[in-house]
């Protein structure tokens, strides 16, 4: 596996923009559950 150059050099990857399921993981269980 080969790490990406701007994985590297922004040691903060998780900041950025991911999928919902990623961000709000308990949000979404509860958004499932409530339906």
């Amino acid at each position: 596996m080969s790490i990406p150059r701007w994985l590297l050099d922004r040691p903060r990857f998780m900041e950025y923009p991911r999928p919902p399921s990623l961000i709000h993981p308990e949000m979404v269980s509860k958004d499932k559950g409530s339906q």
